[in-house]
């Protein structure tokens, strides 16, 4: 139950009173809901709580808006956003049709076309669930960091939360110095990315298209979104041979894919214990 002076809050941030509102579950890091105005329009709100809800709210406006000036895919409006809370447009969920994953697969494909100039990384740190995603500096060289800026910080948390030790430590440089041999640097250029691309992040509307939200954008392989669809249950086959028709993967696509996996596994096993310890080990071991 909201408090007066919280109803009110809300009531300017969206522009119109407040007729009914409910929770809505399933946001492990902030707390959702959807509006229903006097209009009778719906407004889906996201409450960041803690000493970074400011923070994660301004991030997510930021990935929101790169990801929606480029008009490829899908992405719930802005309404406004106060501090720690983010307003959106309420999008109804649909089924999704024949044909979804193909112009899905498609829709990603033409986004990753999508680069910078400015090199891998983005204009500020954001988040990858309730982790800090370093982005900057920001850098011309793939390989490098994707090592200083993605698989060391997640080691380091790893350290820190007691899941390394001396021999671990040499698996992880080992692997990290095998590293040239499957990234060609040369092949990779600055793909805009949506960053945290699981089946939880994206879903059909009413209409059938593909709707995706919740992103820790920033400029890197193209490659990356698409492991990170593979990991928790994976999309339609379809979606796969659509993207690939769009815009074919470098060569070693394949090999590469538990690499990039490994940075998302390291962040659940830091933010979610040690149920992901043992696939972590499994990928360094793999690479040594």
């Amino acid at each position: 139950m909201r408090d007066y002076k919280q109803m009110v809050d809300l009531e300017i941030l969206i522009g119109e009173k407040i007729k009914s509102s409910r929770d809505v579950s399933g946001g492990c890091i902030a707390s959702n809901s959807v509006l229903t105005g006097q209009s009778g329009r719906k407004y889906f709100v996201k409450q960041y709580p803690g000493d970074q809800g400011e923070s994660k709210a301004k991030a997510e406006v930021t990935g929101l808006t790169e990801l929606m000036r480029q008009k490829i895919i899908r992405i719930p409006v802005i309404i406004g956003t106060a501090k720690n809370v983010v307003a959106l447009e309420f999008v109804e969920k649909g089924r999704a049709s024949a044909g979804f994953y193909e112009s899905f697969g498609r829709s990603l494909a033409q986004l990753h076309r999508c680069s910078s100039k400015a090199g891998f990384g983005f204009t500020e740190n954001n988040f990858i669930g309730d982790s800090l995603q370093i982005n900057l500096p920001r850098s011309r060289n793939w390989r490098e960091f994707y090592v200083l800026n993605r698989l060391m910080p997640q080691y380091k948390l790893m350290e820190k939360n007691g899941f390394t030790d001396s021999a671990l430590n040499r698996l992880f440089e080992k692997m990290l110095s095998n590293l040239y041999k499957i990234i060609d640097d040369s092949a990779v250029f600055p793909s805009l990315l949506h960053g945290d691309l699981w089946a939880g992040n994206y879903f059909a509307s009413t209409t059938g298209e593909a709707v995706i939200f919740d992103p820790a954008v920033y400029y890197g392989d193209r490659e990356t979104d698409l492991a990170m669809t593979r990991l928790f249950g994976g999309f339609d086959e379809k979606f796969y041979l659509s993207y690939k028709n769009e815009f074919p993967l470098e060569y070693g696509s394949d090999e590469r894919v538990r690499l990039y996996q490994l940075y998302h596994l390291m962040n659940h096993l830091n933010l979610f214990g040690s149920s992901y310890y043992r696939e972590v080990i499994e990928i360094i071991k793999k690479y040594n």
